[in-house]
């Protein structure tokens, strides 16, 4: 998948928004939990690109289809919040031990 062109169409402002209103859905707030460190999950980028988990997923996984400018929200939604996909939970889901 081009990368290149995620960053180009976004506008800085309204991505800006976009976390604000997701982070309020999430129930985070601004600096009393300034301190906090907490991984982005599956679900913030789900809810910051405004499509379902399992959207998310095929876009990680390259699996499965799922229109181009999907992905686009979806891979700034993941660049905006640091997601990383956690091993331990996809080798558990995998049947990995």
């Amino acid at each position: 998948m081009d990368t290149t062109s995620i960053s180009e169409g976004a506008d800085d402002s309204s991505l800006g928004k976009a976390i604000l209103t997701s982070e309020r859905k999430l129930g985070r707030s601004g600096p009393k939990r300034r301190f906090a460190v907490t991984k982005a999950t599956i679900r913030d980028v789900a809810t910051l690109a405004c499509v379902s988990t399992a959207t998310v997923s095929r876009v990680v996984n390259q699996k499965g289809s799922f229109r181009r400018e999907t992905a686009e929200r979806v891979q700034q939604a993941i660049n905006s919040l640091g997601f990383r996909p956690n091993s331990c939970a996809r080798n558990l889901a995998r049947g990995h031990k």
